[in-house]
């Protein structure tokens, strides 16, 4: 595991939700900017936690992917991928 990355990973998370919240805080928020930094930030945290595990990080966007990934011996990412499987129906 590389701290340096797994930091720059954190960060770049940081960055994206600070520029989602920022913009979802206008009068008149552009939703679907919101949405993409959103989508964003949740990525690069999944990506930071699979760097700081020691995982194989994968080359996608899909956060379903990265969950179930994440999901392995961990009780909580595998309840996360349940819940979006419900609600992706």
């Amino acid at each position: 595991m590389n701290i340096d990355t797994v930091s720059n990973w954190l960060r770049k998370a940081e960055n994206d939700l600070q520029t989602g919240n920022n913009e979802l805080g206008r009068d008149d928020p552009i939703t679907d900017t919101v949405c993409f930094h959103m989508q964003q930030c949740c990525e690069k945290y999944l990506k930071g936690f699979l760097i700081f595990h020691g995982k194989e990080v994968p080359c996608t966007h899909s956060l379903a992917a990265l969950i179930a990934r994440c999901a392995g011996d961990r009780c909580g990412f595998s309840q996360l991928a349940s819940a979006g499987r419900r609600s992706s129906h």
